[in-house]
């Protein structure tokens, strides 16, 4: 394969990249295979290439970090400007970079990039989880995904039976017990446990909706606000009641629901102890109300 006049021999086996640098075409392939050799030596952090591991140390572990946040009292510090605006984007829920195939934005250019690629990347095979149906086009959401099957009780919860196979889930869960909420919004008095929940709440006062629907005009600054709206164009009702044939398209429509069949169970024991009439079930279409 010729591009510009230059001859690129070196060919990816699982897309169209070629190159005329055979160091570079090793480098590439661990895109597809996940691999990271370059370990970092005061963290858990291993990179594809030796520059990535250099970029890592002089941005995480470099004395000399000049560019200090303002939004977090100093305690982010990097020797890059551009690793501060990105930084920064994800205070305020910042997305500039938008997916041409989905509503997913992403903080940086890298951060779509790799999206694009478990998602949309025709032309990158997929990895299967040999002990369910989980598909991947990157092997290291694979790895990261059999730790679920193979590691399910590796971290558990002290006060609780709660386990995970990731230490970061237990330790959000086991902010549910103590009440910590440490992301603090700068415009309201809105707290979270998770800096997630924050950068979404932070859009209520942008007025950023960058999930849109590719059937009406409906936006909305939620992703699960969006797929729960999806479904009312494709009619699907999932969540269905166990007492009635009612369905709804999102959960809490049925909590609500189901909390009917509980107010007339108790009215039942109610009138039963009073010696009462008891009133009958409410039909299908009262439920549904």
């Amino acid at each position: 394969m010729r591009t510009g006049g230059g001859e690129r021999p070196y060919r990816c086996a699982f897309c169209a990249y070629s190159t005329s640098v055979k160091g570079s075409l090793r480098s590439h392939v661990r895109v597809h295979t996940g691999e990271r050799p370059y370990a970092c030596t005061q963290c858990s952090y291993k990179a594809r290439t030796s520059s990535g591991l250099a970029s890592h140390r002089s941005t995480v572990h470099s004395v000399n970090r000049p560019y200090a946040c303002s939004l977090c009292d100093g305690a982010y510090r990097t020797a890059y400007p551009n690793s501060l605006v990105a930084h920064v984007r994800a205070h305020r829920g910042e997305r500039p970079h938008a997916c041409p195939e989905c509503p997913y934005r992403g903080v940086t250019t890298a951060q779509l990039s790799t999206h694009y690629k478990a998602t949309h990347g025709d032309d990158v095979p997929r990895y299967s989880c040999t002990e369910c149906d989980y598909t991947t086009r990157l092997k290291s959401s694979l790895n990261a995904h059999v730790k679920t099957h193979t590691a399910a009780a590796a971290y558990s919860c002290d006060l609780c039976d709660y386990k995970s196979p990731h230490k970061s889930k237990v330790s959000l869960h086991r902010m549910t017990h103590t009440g910590e909420k440490p992301y603090a919004c700068d415009l309201c008095d809105y707290r979270s446990s998770q800096v997630g929940h924050l950068t979404q709440h932070r859009m209520t006062h942008t007025g950023q909706k960058p999930y849109a629907c590719t059937e009406c005009d409906y936006r909305t600054a939620y992703s699960s606000n969006l797929a729960q709206h999806k479904l009312r164009h494709q009619g699907a009702r999932p969540f269905r009641c166990h007492v009635c044939g009612y369905s709804a398209t999102c959960s809490s429509n049925l909590t609500r629901h189901a909390k009917m069949h509980v107010r007339h169970a108790v009215q039942l024991v109610v009138d039963h102890a009073d010696g009462g009439d008891t009133q009958r079930e409410p039909d299908d279409d009262a439920a549904a109300q």
